[in-house]
C-alpha cells in the first residue's frame, strides 16, 4: 500500500474504480444470501445450524463464513450489515497482500502501484462484497494463502485451512500449500499434519452431524455429465472474455510457460487446476464472475509477471519497452477492465437486486398472515423463508435433501443448481402455498394454468421443477391461484391449497381471479 502512497494518481484511481464498483452494486444482494443467514440465526438461537429444526441437511457452503454470520444475531446487529463489514475488511486485506506480492515479481521493483488499479477495476470485487456472500473473505484467504506457500515465507497453512472451511473447493488450495512446502525443502512436517488432521476434523464434524462428506448443495447442482463439463467450458470462455477479452487470462498463460521460477509455476498450478474444477461442476448459474474472483488476484499476479518478462526481454523492441514500462499502460488496462466486466453484467445486476427486493417483500408480508404451523413451497429459499420463519420446501433442491438426490434427465443442459425437480414428492407433502416466481406487470384476469407453460415462463425460465409442478394434475386440482401487488406496481402470484388458507388469505388482501384489485403492500 505505501506503493500506491508514493503514486498518487494510481492510488487516486484505484479509488475511483472502486468507488464506481460500489456505486454500480451498492444494493445487490443475492437470495441464496439469506440461506446462509437462516442457518445462522438457527445456530444462534440454539437450534443448530439447519435450516429447519430438527432437519439436518447441509444447503450452505460456506462453513466458515456461517459461523461468522451467526456472530450478527446475539450482538442485534443486521447480518447484512456484519457481511458487509466483513468483506471490506476482507478486500483490504486482499489489497494489501497483491501490493506485497506485486513488488516482489522483480527484485527492488515497486509494481504495486500499477497492479492494484488494476484489481480494483475488477467490477466483481465491490460485487460480491456487496452480495452478503463468503466470495470476498474466501478470495482474500487464498490470496493470502498462496502468496505465503509460494514465495515460502510460513505459515501458509493458516489461511489455507481458513479457506478450505469457508468453501469445498478450498482443500485444493490447502493441498498446493502442502506441495509448497514439500518442494521448498520443508523438513518440519507439522503444519502439514496439523492442517491435515484440521481438516480431517471438519470432515468428521460434517459427517457426524448431516451424514454426508460433502454438502447438499453438490448433489443438487452436479451431475458429472459431459453436457455439464461443456457448460462449464462455456462460462469459464465468458468470464475470460470480460477480463479484456481473454488478455489476462493468456497473458497469465504466457508467463506460466515461459518464466522458470517455481514460485510461478505453483501459483499457475493453483489457478488451473481451480478453473478446472470449475469447468467440471458446470459453472455457476450467475454469470458475475463469482467463481473467477477467487483467483483473479492470482491470475493478475501471473499476468504482471508476464508483463514484466516481455519489458525486461533482451529482444523487445525499444519502444514497446517504454510503453511497458509507463504507468499509462496500467490505467489504460484499468479502463478498459472496468468496463469488459462491467457491461456485460449490468443487466444481470439489475434483475438479481430487483428480484431479491421483491422477495423480501414478499417474506415479510408472508409473516405478518400466514399460521405459523404453515408449509411453504418455493424455488428461491432465501429471503422468503428467512423473512417469514416458515417452514420451506425448496423445490429446486439446495436444502432438501430428497429433490437434491433426485434422479433428472439432462443434467448439465440448463442452469446450474436449477435442474433437480421431483414434483411427485413436493406436492404430496401438501405445501399450504407454492410460489414459483411468476411476478408481472399487471393483475392476472384469468388463472395462469390455462396457458401453456412456456407462455407464463418463456424460454429463459423453463426450470424443469416449476414445469413439472405446472403441469402436475395435484397442482391443477388442489390449489387455487391468488395474487398481491407489491411496490413498483409489481404483481406477485402464489397458489393456496385449504379453503382456511384461502379465507385467511382473502381476509388479508389476497386477491383471486375475477375479484377486484387487491391493495399494495410496501415494503
Amino acid at each position: 500500500m505505501k506503493s500506491l502512497i508514493r503514486h498518487p494518481a494510481s492510488l487516486i484511481l484505484a479509488m475511483l474504480f472502486l468507488a464506481l464498483g460500489v456505486s454500480f452494486c451498492s444494493d445487490f444482494v443475492i437470495d441464496d444470501t439469506y440461506i446462509t443467514f437462516r442457518y445462522s440465526r438457527n445456530l444462534a438461537n440454539g437450534l443448530g445450524p439447519v435450516f429447519h429444526a430438527g432437519d439436518r441437511v447441509e444447503g450452505y457452503t460456506n462453513f466458515l463464513w456461517m459461523l461468522l454470520m451467526s456472530v450478527a444475531f446475539p450482538l442485534g446487529i443486521n447480518p447484512l450489515f456484519w457481511s458487509r463489514g466483513l468483506s471490506l475488511l476482507a478486500t483490504l486485506g486482499m489489497l494489501g497482500v497483491v501490493g506485497d506480492w506485486a513488488n516482489r515479481i522483480r527484485s527492488g521493483g515497486d509494481e504495486a502501484h500499477r497492479v492494484l488499479p488494476i484489481l480494483c477495476a475488477f467490477v466483481a470485487l465491490p460485487l460480491w462484497g456487496m452480495s452478503g456472500m463468503e466470495t470476498s473473505l474466501f478470495t482474500f484467504l487464498v490470496t493470502w494463502g498462496i502468496y505465503r506457500a509460494v514465495m515460502n515465507l510460513g505459515y501458509a497453512e493458516i489461511p489455507l485451512f481458513l479457506a478450505a472451511a469457508c468453501r469445498p473447493e478450498g482443500l485444493w488450495f490447502l493441498a498446493v500449500g502442502w506441495l509448497a512446502r514439500l518442494v521448498s525443502g520443508g523438513r518440519r512436517p507439522g503444519p502439514i499434519l496439523a492442517s491435515g488432521l484440521g481438516y480431517m476434523g471438519l470432515l468428521a464434524l460434517r459427517y457426524g452431524y448431516y451424514g454426508d462428506l460433502v454438502p447438499n448443495t453438490f448433489h443438487a447442482k452436479v451431475g458429472m455429465t459431459l453436457a455439464q463439463v461443456w457448460r462449464g467450458v462455456g462460462y469459464l470462455l465468458n468470464s475470460s472474455w470480460c477480463t479484456l477479452g481473454h488478455g489476462i487470462l493468456l497473458g497469465a498463460l504466457f508467463a506460466v510457460i515461459l518464466d522458470r521460477r517455481r514460485w510461478v509455476h505453483l501459483t499457475g498450478l493453483a489457478t488451473g487446476v481451480y478453473l478446472g474444477y470449475v469447468v467440471i461442476v458446470g459453472g455457476d448459474a450467475s454469470p458475475l464472475h463469482r467463481f473467477i474472483l477467487p483467483v483473479f488476484p492470482l491470475i493478475l499476479i501471473l499476468f504482471w509477471t508476464g508483463i514484466i518478462r516481455l519489458e525486461t526481454h533482451a529482444r523487445t523492441p525499444e519502444r514497446l519497452r517504454i510503453a511497458l514500462a509507463s504507468p499509462y499502460l496500467s490505467y489504460a488496462l484499468a479502463g478498459g477492465l472496468f468496463l469488459t466486466s462491467t457491461l456485460p453484467v449490468q443487466d444481470q445486476v439489475a434483475q438479481d437486486a430487483k428480484f431479491t427486493r421483491e422477495f423480501i417483500i414478499l417474506g415479510k408480508w408472508l409473516k405478518t398472515w400466514t399460521d405459523p404451523k404453515w408449509t411453504i413451497a418455493v424455488d428461491s429459499a432465501g429471503a422468503i423463508p428467512y423473512f417469514s420463519e416458515l417452514k420451506t420446501l425448496d423445490v429446486m433442491g439446495l436444502v432438501d435433501r430428497t429433490v437434491a438426490r433426485s434422479r433428472t434427465q439432462n443434467i448439465g443442459t440448463g442452469v446450474s443448481g436449477h435442474e433437480r425437480s421431483n414434483a411427485d414428492y413436493v406436492l404430496k407433502t401438501r405445501p399450504d402455498l407454492i410460489f414459483l416466481n411468476v411476478i408481472l406487470s399487471t393483475a392476472p384476469p384469468i388463472d395462469l394454468r390455462q396457458l401453456d407453460s412456456s407462455r407464463v415462463f418463456g424460454e429463459t425460465y423453463r426450470y424443469p421443477a416449476i414445469i413439472d409442478i405446472w403441469n402436475h394434475p395435484l397442482f391443477r386440482e388442489e390449489y387455487r391461484q391468488g395474487h398481491i401487488q407489491l411496490e413498483g406496481q409489481s404483481y406477485v402470484l402464489f397458489y393456496l391449497r385449504e379453503s382456511q388458507a384461502l379465507k385467511r388469505a382473502r381476509e388479508t388482501g389476497v386477491q383471486f381471479v375475477g375479484e377486484s384489485s387487491p391493495p399494495r403492500i410496501e415494503g
